[in-house]
């Protein structure tokens, strides 16, 4: 067996993406050399691995299976701040609450229990809508809040290729069982 690029995130709604498309467009009008993210792309990460071997899949998922059985759906608030953090090289809705926190303890943890090293950095929640080299547009970009009720999350596959990323869901997991 062999290795595949995942990675465990929360995606939106189709109405919560819409917003987030909506204000992702509004800035790609205003900031040009950003590279966008695409719609079906806009998610939450909330473990990246970097080469999960296919035989621990299924251990993975049992883990990941326990975490959301663990947790109730609960509202994540999104805000738009420029720049987010310092030498920040991509623009992001910010998502901070303790239930997310706490989904990112359990999903850590699950993976550490199938065998994945532990992740290389702290927490950080955010949805990605564009990377950039790091130099901020001169305009002044404007603010967003959304919130999303999150209710479940899944395991990603993820393929490289010349257009970019592709993702595939491998499983979904259901909130509170």
């Amino acid at each position: 067996m062999g290795s595949l690029r995942a990675f465990v995130a929360i995606y939106p709604s189709p109405d919560e993406l819409q917003r987030c498309v909506s204000f992702r467009d509004r800035l790609r009008n205003l900031w040009r050399d950003a590279r966008w993210v695409r719609d079906g792309q806009i998610h939450l990460t909330l473990r990246f691995i970097e080469a999960l071997d296919e035989s621990r899949i299924a251990l993975l998922a049992d883990g990941l299976r326990e975490a959301a059985f663990r947790t109730a759906p609960f509202p994540l608030g999104l805000c738009h701040r420029v720049p987010p953090w310092r030498g920040a090289r991509v623009d992001a809705l910010s998502a901070q609450s303790d239930e997310l926190d706490q989904l990112a303890r359990r999903v850590e943890a699950a993976a550490r229990q199938a065998g994945l090293p532990p992740e290389g950095r702290p927490f950080r929640g955010h949805v990605t809508l564009a990377r950039h080299d790091g130099r901020w547009p001169k305009v002044e970009l404007p603010s967003f809040e959304d919130e999303w009720l999150v209710r479940s999350f899944r395991l990603m596959k993820s393929e490289l290729g010349r257009a970019g990323a592709a993702h595939s869901v491998l499983e979904e997991f259901s909130l509170g069982g």
